[in-house]
């Protein structure tokens, strides 16, 4: 089955296969469905899309674009989708950020089954500065991390914002998926910007270094020898520069990491058993999981699970 990239239409490829950055097509098709936000007026929101990888296929090659962030969440399954040169592993609940200029392409030997949806905004240093503008310019110039953890909330917005768009269009409806959209964005802003504290308010470069790794790989077992290596600390002096900045083991600050991703899961529109949490969050077992779930948060997950949402 041939490919399809999120959008229609291909970035052309210079000498030895580099991207060359181009502009964007938004054609829908079988496998991507998509809003043309710019279309009805909405700019800098340029589109929404959804993509469904229906079957397996091939890579796909490296694109680019200049003068938008895109904003990637994963809906169903997982994908390997290399921004720069990074391969980030993504998942339900994440989102990846890729700024202006900057490659991107799907980076498993074989793209699978599942579905993703995705932002552009269109990003323009120049205009004078709103809320969704200021939003936008800190996402395509700020050099934090590419991926952190996308609050239930504005996700759940960008299902309402499908949902707009396909009620019959006027001035009402078009105000309200900006609305819908521009909230969603802040949304995600503010915990990106939140994500980033930690590691920017560190003096130590190497556990800067590993909270980062920590935060881009939530989803992974983590063990100190690791995260020293990634700070390029001997054991010993990690385990002591590592607790002098956060005020906490690296266990324990793996684990609490671990479990907060858990409860934002747990808690959220997502349909994942308990045991597929602790799956996706490298625990050993849903037993263990379980077990480091009620130490941090006081009940047993399952009651997250089956309780009903406000």
């Amino acid at each position: 089955m041939k490919p399809e990239s999120f959008f229609s239409g291909g970035v052309p490829h210079g000498p030895h296969g580099r991207p060359v950055c181009g502009s964007v097509g938004l054609g829908a098709t079988g496998e991507r469905t998509v809003i043309d936000l710019a279309g009805r007026g909405l700019a800098p929101l340029v589109a929404l899309g959804r993509y469904r990888s229906l079957a397996a296929c091939k890579p796909q090659g490296a694109r680019c674009h200049l003068g938008i962030v895109m904003l990637i969440l994963p809906v169903k399954g997982a994908f390997d989708i290399t921004a720069g040169r990074i391969t980030h592993r993504l998942r339900p609940g994440a989102v990846l950020r890729i700024p202006p200029g900057h490659p991107y392409w799907i980076g498993a030997p074989v793209q699978p089954w599942g579905e993703l949806e995705w932002m552009i905004l269109h990003y323009d240093p120049s205009p004078a500065g709103s809320a969704l503008t200021d939003a936008i310019e800190i996402l395509a110039t700020s050099p934090g991390m590419p991926v952190w953890q996308a609050p239930d909330h504005a996700a759940e917005r960008w299902g309402r914002a499908f949902d707009l768009a396909q009620q019959e269009r006027d001035w009402i409806s078009d105000s309200l998926l900006q609305h819908t959209l521009t909230e969603s964005v802040l949304l995600l802003l503010r915990e990106f910007t939140a994500a980033q504290a930690p590691v920017s308010a560190s003096p130590h470069p190497g556990i800067a270094q590993a909270l980062a790794w920590i935060e881009d790989h939530i989803n992974q077992p983590c063990g100190i020898a690791e995260l020293a290596s990634v700070a390029g600390l001997s054991t010993s002096r990690f385990h002591e520069a590592f607790r002098a900045e956060t005020g906490t083991t690296p266990k324990d600050f793996v684990l609490r990491r671990k479990i907060d991703r858990a409860r934002t899961l747990l808690e959220g529109a997502t349909h994942y058993s308990v045991t597929e949490v602790a799956c996706l969050l490298g625990f050993s077992s849903s037993q263990y999981f379980a077990t480091v779930f009620r130490r941090y948060q006081g009940i047993p997950p399952s009651q997250l699970r089956h309780s009903p949402r406000p």
